[in-house]
């Protein structure tokens, strides 16, 4: 049954890199905290991967202060849009995989799998 609360993690309309959508959560529960990570939308192409972290997994999301985490790179095949992330912890280390895509107009040419590390148990240091 779907939560009558719903939905949990609005869009920010006064942050630019989310102010069109956020989808594709991925949530961890570490010490005490729900961390999820998630999808940012500039506009529908334009994505990059931020974190949120809640005492309940419900409410009270705080954005961390330095989202995006994980931005496209200019050039790069990840160019256009960052997106999809999966983490796992490991150890003391962080991972999450995540899908880049990269395109020349009008059609997507390039879609892969990157990786991204943090080293050291703590996500909101």
């Amino acid at each position: 049954m779907k939560f009558a609360g719903n939905p949990v993690l609005e869009k920010n309309p006064d942050c630019l890199w989310e102010q069109h959508k956020v989808v594709a959560p991925c949530v961890v529960k570490e010490k005490g905290w729900y961390y999820m990570f998630y999808v940012g939308h500039l506009h529908e192409e334009r994505a990059q991967v931020g974190l949120a972290r809640s005492a309940n997994g419900i409410s009270g999301w705080e954005r961390h202060p330095q989202n995006p985490l994980i931005c496209p790179t200019q050039g790069e095949w990840d160019s256009v849009a960052v997106y999809k992330p999966f983490v796992l912890k490991v150890g003391n280390k962080w991972m999450m995989w995540y899908n880049g895509a990269a395109y020349e107009e009008p059609i997507w040419v390039l879609e892969q799998i990157g990786l991204a590390e943090l080293d050291g148990p703590e996500l909101f240091g």
